[in-house]
C-alpha cells in the first residue's frame, strides 16, 4: 500500500491521482482525508466486493465538484441498468447486515493468517483485503492451484514471474477457512507427494 507522504507528492504535482479503495470496507482505511486539500485526487470504491454484487459492476467516485462535473459531461448517457441500480438500493438498506458479514470474513481471514504463520513452507503477505496472497516452497502454484481444486476449493493463481509459486486465497465462512487450514496441513504434511 502506497504511503500517505507518496501520495502527497503526486497530488503536489497537480496531476490528477485516481486511487483504487476497492476494498476499502475490508480494510476501513482511506485517503478521503486528502480529498479537502487536494482537488486533484479522485478516489474509486465498489460494491462489488463488500456487498457481494460483482457482475453488476456498481461502483462510484469521491473527488472535487470541478473533477465530478468533468467525469458528468464525458460519462455515457446511462449510469447503471435497472438490476443494479436495484441491487445498490437492497444493498445500502441492509448495508449493517452486510458489514457484520464482511468482520465475519475478515475473522477468518485473520484466523487464516495465524494458521499460515505457524507452517514452514508457505509464507503470507501483508493484505488490507479479504484475501491472502500464499508463496508455497515446495509446489509450483499450479500445482497448489490443482490441489486446491481437487478439494473443492477455487483459488487464483497467476503466472507472473514474481509470483511464481503464489496462490490468492479469499476468506470465507468459518467451514471454508477449516477446509482451507486441512488442505494446507496436508500440503505440509507431503499429503499431496
Amino acid at each position: 500500500m502506497a504511503q500517505e507522504n507518496q501520495i502527497i507528492d503526486l497530488l503536489e504535482t497537480g496531476i490528477i491521482v485516481c486511487l483504487d479503495e476497492t476494498y476499502f470496507e475490508f480494510s476501513n482505511f482511506s485517503f478521503s482525508h486528502l480529498l479537502n486539500k487536494y482537488s486533484n485526487l479522485i478516489i474509486i470504491r465498489s460494491f462489488s466486493k463488500w456487498a457481494g454484487i460483482a457482475g453488476l459492476r456498481v461502483g462510484y467516485a469521491i473527488s472535487s465538484e470541478i473533477i465530478i462535473k468533468h467525469l458528468m459531461d464525458i460519462k455515457q448517457p446511462y449510469n447503471v441498468n435497472v438490476a443494479a441500480e436495484n441491487a445498490v438500493i437492497q444493498t445500502l438498506k441492509y448495508k449493517d447486515k452486510l458489514f457484520e458479514k464482511v468482520k465475519k470474513l475478515m475473522d477468518e481471514k485473520e484466523r487464516l493468517e495465524d494458521y499460515i504463520k505457524s507452517c514452514n513452507n508457505i509464507t503470507s503477505f501483508p493484505s488490507q483485503a479479504n484475501f491472502i496472497l500464499c508463496k508455497f516452497s515446495e509446489f509450483s502454484s499450479e500445482k497448489i492451484y490443482e490441489i486446491f481444486a481437487s478439494e473443492g476449493i477455487f483459488t487464483r493463481k497467476f503466472d507472473q514471474k514474481m509470483l511464481e509459486n503464489c496462490i490468492r486465497i479469499s476468506a470465507g465462512t468459518p467451514e471454508q477457512t477449516d477446509k482451507v487450514i486441512s488442505v494446507i496441513n496436508k500440503i505440509e504434511k507431503n499429503f499431496y507427494i
